[in-house]
């Protein structure tokens, strides 16, 4: 998934790990990330959903939704594609 994101955004992506679930979706509030990679686990730790927006899920050979990763933005920005998320403005780092 790190090197189809660095061919969509034609740029290296930089990963800033944080602990949990709750830490990413902190930081994507704040505006510190303009999206994060997720597991289900991670996502399912976080109190309020609402405040994300789901982009997009990882695919396995048949082109299925895998659900081992979802790739989220902060609401209200306005992202509603992986591309978008370039042109946010922010730093463009991932979990």
């Amino acid at each position: 998934m790190h090197v189809r994101l660095e061919k969509c955004f034609g740029e290296p992506v930089r990963f800033s790990p944080q602990p949990d679930g709750p830490a990413l979706a902190k930081q994507l509030e704040l505006g510190n990330l303009s999206y994060a990679i997720l597991s289900p686990a991670e996502y399912a730790q976080i109190e309020d959903a609402s405040k994300l927006t789901l982009l997009a899920t990882g695919v396995n050979k048949l082109g299925k939704p895998s659900r081992k990763a979802f790739i989220v933005s902060r609401a209200g920005t306005g992202a509603k594609t992986i591309p978008e998320c370039k042109a946010s403005g922010s730093p463009s780092g991932v979990q």
